[in-house]
């Protein structure tokens, strides 16, 4: 039982399924999807065994493995931002900004980031998907911070443009993490399969 948020799933997900149909041929396989913070609570009272989630989220019981660091950029509809250059965060703060909620390891993970920049948000929209994050910057409704390079397509295609800002949004590390109270060779070896096979650059790998 294998826990991931949206991102994992978009991109290479179907990747690690397949290293795990390759190596072990005779277990069934039950990804699941969901917010961060549910993932955490899931694994943390026994009904999932592997999860892999924006790092932030610690219990003395859980074993953390890092895995990679996802680059972000603030991304908005071309033409919405029309200050030249490079935005301070007190610039960036007159737009309307779009960031996933509190139960999201990323919405987390930038609403600590915000607040050590003493960024105070005047409009914001939140939203517990990243898909429905992504289609809502296309549509013009704001900025917001995506992966970048999962989502550089829609940079090529013209549908969002890239929003440089002083200072750049940090890297969000992931991990998987697993219950270190039971431990498990199985589990720990699917933990660095997923370490050898993870990769937020490009969307539904195989």
């Amino acid at each position: 039982r294998l826990g991931v948020t949206e991102l994992s799933a978009l991109t290479w997900l179907p990747r690690l399924v397949t290293a795990l149909r390759q190596t072990y041929a005779a277990v069934t396989i039950e990804p699941e999807v969901d917010l961060s913070r549910n993932l955490h609570e899931r694994l943390s009272e026994g009904s999932l065994d592997l999860i892999v989630i924006p790092e932030g989220l610690s219990d003395p019981d859980i074993a953390s493995v890092r895995l990679t660091e996802v680059a972000n950029a603030w991304m908005a509809r071309p033409g919405l931002v029309t200050l030249s250059g490079s935005l301070s965060m007190h610039d960036l703060a007159n737009y309307p900004v779009l960031t996933e909620g509190r139960r999201s390891g990323s919405g987390l993970f930038f609403e600590k980031w915000l607040k050590s920049e003493g960024m105070m948000l005047q409009r914001t929209l939140y939203t517990d998907s990243l898909v429905a994050l992504v289609g809502l910057t296309v549509a013009g409704l704001g900025i917001s911070y995506l992966p970048r390079q999962c989502f550089e397509p829609l940079v090529t295609e013209g549908k969002l443009t890239i929003i440089q800002t002083t200072p750049a949004l940090p890297p969000v590390p992931y991990a998987a993490m697993y219950r270190s109270d039971r431990p498990s060779a199985f589990v720990s070896a699917v933990a660095m399969l997923a370490f050898e096979v993870c990769d937020f650059s490009r969307q539904l790998q195989s």
